[in-house]
């Protein structure tokens, strides 16, 4: 039985092939690949088809001629249509897809900015909301988020035709799509692209804004890290240099300003909770490395009222600490730790948070 049973599956599958394969050239070819008509008339049925809007028949002509004549001019004029009708379908997936095959193709000039611009069209439908098939399945619905197929396809346009307006819009919206995704190093390194490949261009003094953006967006997420606060500052004195008199500047120093303010309040919270949980120790350490590392922040002002109230002499070692640097706000990291005593509570005056 077992024997039989194999021959059958065996019998039936090459049943399925000889139907839905035919050797070509010593080759399987599938039966919907090979024409039935001269590639002049597939590609003359289906540019007729293409006109009247019926891409129903236009789609299987224009298939046949670019699968039977790619390296021919109209072999590869009917990819550029197949893209054309699947984006009038509103098939973007399918559409990207064949303008990227086109494009990369030898000797596609007749139609090479035409997709070019269709793909920047498709990007942008997907950045500002179109959703895509999973799998680019036709028979599944638009459920999935085209953002990051955006991202791709504008990081091919830039590479496809570097030195054209596309390319500069592409990497300010891919800086843009990728902020929005929170991949906040990568969109700063698109922006960064953008100021050095078009430094004179109008979207440079806009990639600067994105770029503290990006910065602010970052200190948020991760509060640990303040290199951030440096790299910002760095961002700012570049815009100061390369656009001297552009008014924004100084909305871009007030992002810097709250980049600090950020910084400043995440010491803060971790003071206040290790004020809350009985900690005075603890909580005197990090009020102390706020108002230090960030003594001109509207949170300092904060942790040195509280820090006052905790213990009245730590407060003072703060103050003196700041006198003496001028209120400088970049503080050797060595101020920022408190030598205990034996006796904590004597050295410090320090009032318990404890019940």
């Amino acid at each position: 039985m077992r024997i039989l049973l194999f021959f059958t599956i065996l019998s039936t599958v090459f049943h399925c092939a000889d139907a839905s394969y035919k050797i070509r050239e010593g080759q399987l070819v599938p039966l919907k690949d090979l024409p039935y008509l001269p590639i002049e008339e597939h590609y003359s049925c289906g540019i007729a088809a293409f006109n009247e809007r019926n891409y129903a028949v236009a789609i299987p002509h224009f298939h046949l001629t670019s699968v039977n004549d790619l390296q021919g001019t109209k072999g590869q004029d009917s990819v550029y249509y197949l893209g054309l009708i699947y984006y009038s379908m509103g098939e973007l997936d399918i559409a990207n897809d064949y303008f990227s095959q086109y494009l990369h193709l030898p000797n596609s000039t007749r139609f090479f900015y035409d997709a070019v611009n269709y793909k920047f069209t498709i990007a942008e439908k997907f950045r500002n909301g179109a959703k895509r098939r999973m799998y680019a399945a036709k028979q599944l619905p638009k459920w999935l988020s085209g953002k990051n197929h955006a991202i791709e396809i504008y990081t091919e346009l830039s590479c496809i035709v570097p030195t054209s307006e596309i390319a500069t819009y592409s990497l300010y919206y891919k800086g843009c799509v990728l902020n929005e995704c929170r991949q906040y190093r990568e969109a700063i390194e698109s922006f960064q692209s953008l100021i050095s490949r078009f430094p004179l261009h109008d979207l440079a003094p806009e990639s600067y804004l994105m770029i503290s953006q990006c910065y602010q967006n970052q200190a948020v997420s991760e509060p640990q890290n303040p290199d951030i606060v440096e790299l910002a500052k760095v961002s700012l004195k570049h815009f100061r240099q390369e656009f001297p008199q552009d008014p924004r500047i100084e909305g871009v120093a007030r992002d810097v300003d709250t980049i600090y303010e950020t910084y400043a309040n995440g010491l803060y919270q971790t003071a206040q909770f290790y004020e809350r949980t009985g900690e005075p120790f603890a909580a005197i350490l990090y009020y102390q490395r706020a108002i230090l590392q960030y003594p001109e922040t509207k949170v300092a002002a904060l942790c040195c009222q509280n820090l006052s109230k905790l213990s009245p002499l730590a407060y003072q070692d703060v103050i003196t600490k700041l006198q003496n640097d001028n209120q400088q706000i970049t503080i050797d990291e060595t101020h920022t730790e408190i030598q205990f005593g034996e006796d904590w509570e004597k050295v410090f005056n320090l009032k318990s948070t404890k019940s």
